[in-house]
């Protein structure tokens, strides 16, 4: 499919669509003049080509059910447009209850063809609806904005920097200044630690050669005091608590505190458990439609068959056997009964049926056995049946429950997270202090707390004094230059990013509207991502809405010179603005409130068209 890279729509055909119950046309020029009361189809027509081109509504919404007209079924918007080469070209969308078609100069295309002749949905809304890109798109025109700007070359940006910041950052890798000056705050902060544990240490050094071995007979004097005055706090504190129920209590806080730290305070992703859910009710389905199969009807019905042929031969038998004479033709050897055979005849007859009964006896005794293994298999097999719905009836339990807790963890994640720490808190006092009183927890802490500093300061002390001095003012000179380093690199790619922004939006036609793609903490010069707009260096929230549609229309125009697009603008309530400043490129659809007036919609093309900058007029 072939990029068009503009149009001029020369007329709109809608039925069925919205307001437009019967088929109505309307011709559009350069400037397109749309006037008349509330709710008479204004806006309508803003709908009906966004519906033509994207399937959306002029705002982006999807709600496609509410353009119908009331009681149809059916809708169809053709336009009529001219392409950049001059070609007419006809574009129809109709769509028939839930059926969608889509033709292009009569041939059948589909969305996504749609997508790559005029650009995707979100580009050709940013274009046709000025405040679309800003009130509806959110966060998502930012990463549609960053898709289409030009890529700024290292070289290009560092060429705006002073000298000496070129030098300090030509050998950087600067792919993301914003991750790059991150690892360089995070090595500054590490490097400012240093330094303070330089100076502690330089501290430390001055106090033991100060006061030397003596200290260390003193400060070992004092752990021994310390030792058994806690030994006797914490052999009374273990008086009468179950101290392993107490830190088992403890190691369970601990764990959920992790746990629920993990969890993001956002939206659950659910989207593994819905599969997983997905699939253990389609399995629930196929094991409730099983049935039993048997193994042994096949042999049953033979069995039961050859009964019934039994018992009908033993029927033949016995009638044969009540009407036995002499001259009657024998049903064992189909010759005439003498009255010397009739007796033999009758005789071999009974034994005839003593065997069917006996047969009969013994496929009986078969088939009990058939019918008895029979039941047992279907036994196990709803036993296995019952067993395997309830394993999945348990398993889509649990993973419900699993995310229904997910979904309900997000709201107060924070507040359990709050009583766990509490808890925490709680339990560490029971565990440090168990059967103490206040008076003696208090002593406790204090000195556990002091013999802690006690044997710290000992074991620094004796390190110390045995061993040289380490070249402190050397490292903490060190330091101090690597520090001013950091600092100096994260201030130049700090202007780096400043200026590869300028960079990013220079030569677009942007007048007054300014984007804010990121913010620099003041507290930590972290980078942080920031989409706002500006207009005439005011916030866009603060705007009037005649502000908002001239910043719309910039951003339009914006859009259009990075896509490559030249395509109608439509500007809904133009009542509030009385003259365009600067006129968009290309066709633009003027919409305005007339009170008591019909739908009107007057085309002016260039020739015609008022002078830009001159006040608007109402089209009459």
């Amino acid at each position: 499919m072939q990029k068009i890279n503009a149009i001029k729509i020369l007329t709109l055909t809608a039925s069925g669509f919205k307001c437009f119950a019967e088929e109505t046309t309307f011709e559009f020029g350069d400037i397109t003049y749309i006037t008349g009361s509330n709710h008479v189809g204004k806006t309508s027509i803003a709908d009906a080509i966004a519906f033509a081109f994207c399937g959306r509504l002029f705002s982006g919404a999807a709600a496609i059910d509410r353009l119908y007209s009331d009681g149809r079924a059916d809708m169809r918007v053709t336009v009529s447009l001219l392409d950049e080469s001059g070609a007419a070209r006809e574009l129809t969308r109709t769509r028939r209850k839930d059926k969608v078609s889509i033709t292009l100069d009569g041939l059948t295309v589909r969305q996504k063809d749609l997508d790559v002749i005029f650009g995707e949905a979100d580009v050709f809304l940013s274009i046709l609806n000025p405040v679309f890109f800003i009130e509806y798109l959110g966060g998502d025109g930012q990463t549609l904005l960053q898709r289409y700007l030009p890529v700024i070359s290292h070289e290009a940006v560092l060429a705006q920097l002073s000298d000496y910041q070129r030098g300090l950052l030509e050998n950087e890798s600067l792919l993301s200044p914003e991750t790059y000056s991150a690892n360089r705050r995070e090595e500054l902060r590490e490097l400012k630690d240093g330094m303070i544990a330089l100076d502690g240490q330089k501290a430390l050094l001055m106090k033991q050669a100060q006061d030397g071995g003596k200290d260390l007979a003193i400060l070992e004097q004092r752990i021994n005091e310390l030792t058994g005055n806690i030994d006797g706090l914490k052999k009374k504190r273990n008086e009468g608590v179950n101290m392993a129920e107490l830190k088992q209590q403890y190691a369970d806080v601990l764990l959920r505190i992790d746990e629920i730290s993990a969890d993001k305070l956002e939206k659950p992703n659910t989207a593994q458990l819905d599969l997983n859910i997905r699939r253990i009710s389609l399995a629930l389905e196929e094991s409730a439609k099983k049935h039993y199969e048997s193994k042994y009807a096949g042999e049953i019905a033979k069995i039961q068959a050859e009964l019934q042929s039994d018992r009908g031969e033993y029927r033949k038998k016995e009638a044969a056997l009540q009407h036995l004479r002499p001259g009657v033709e024998c049903p064992l050897c189909c010759r005439p009964v003498t009255d010397g055979a009739l007796e033999a005849t009758k005789a071999g007859i009974e034994r005839s049926k003593q065997a069917l009964v006996e047969q009969g006896h013994a496929k009986n005794n078969q088939l009990t056995q058939l019918r008895e293994l029979e039941q047992k298999a279907k036994d196990v097999f709803e036993q296995w049946k019952s067993g395997d719905i309830e394993k999945r009836q348990m398993q889509l339990m649990e993973l419900q429950m699993r995310r229904d807790e997910l979904l309900s963890a997000t709201g107060d994640i924070a507040g359990k997270l709050t009583d766990l720490l509490a808890r925490r808190r709680e339990l560490e006092s029971d565990i440090d202090f168990g059967g103490l009183t206040g008076e003696e927890k208090a002593s406790l802490m204090i000195q556990e707390k002091e013999l802690a500093a006690v044997r710290s300061d000992f074991a620094a002390t004796k390190a110390i004094l045995d061993r040289p001095a380490p070249d402190i003012s050397g490292k903490a000179s060190e330091l101090e230059t690597l520090i001013k380093q950091k600092e100096e690199l994260i201030a130049a790619a700090m202007d780096y990013l400043g200026a590869r922004n300028e960079l990013s939006f220079k030569g677009l036609p942007l007048d007054k509207v300014g984007f804010s793609l990121y913010d620099v903490l003041k507290s930590t010069g972290e980078v942080k991502n920031a989409f706002r707009f500006t207009y005439d260096g005011r916030d866009y929230r603060k705007l009037s809405h005649s502000e908002k549609i001239f910043a719309g229309m910039e951003v339009s125009e914006c859009i259009k010179a990075l896509t490559g697009r030249n395509y109608p603008v439509f500007v809904d309530d133009s009542e509030s603005v009385v003259s365009l400043a600067k006129k968009p490129a290309g066709q633009i659809l003027l919409s305005r409130v007339v009170g008591g007036s019909p739908l009107t919609v007057k085309a002016q093309n260039i020739q015609q068209a008022q002078h830009p900058g001159q006040e608007l007029k109402k089209a009459s």
